[in-house]
């Protein structure tokens, strides 16, 4: 087993920073904008995935392909 410090994940998954970081942004930035302009919504499992796959799928080939690409 390895041990990884705290704070240092990221530095050893490239993937995480280029790939899931951009994720992360897409679908926050729509589940911010969808409480915005529905204060009194209740995001469930079901419109939390939703939002997740559109986010999932506004990424670019280029984008994943960056992330791999600091494997080969």
């Amino acid at each position: 087993m390895t041990y990884i410090p705290d704070g240092y994940t990221d530095s050893f998954q490239p993937l995480d920073i280029v790939v899931f970081a951009v994720l992360k942004n897409i679908a926050n930035s729509k589940l911010s904008q969808l409480l915005l302009d529905n204060p009194d919504a209740k995001i469930g499992m079901e419109k939390s995935a939703q939002i997740l796959i559109e986010s999932w799928n506004e990424i670019s080939a280029e984008t994943i392909e960056r992330g791999w690409n600091q494997y080969l």
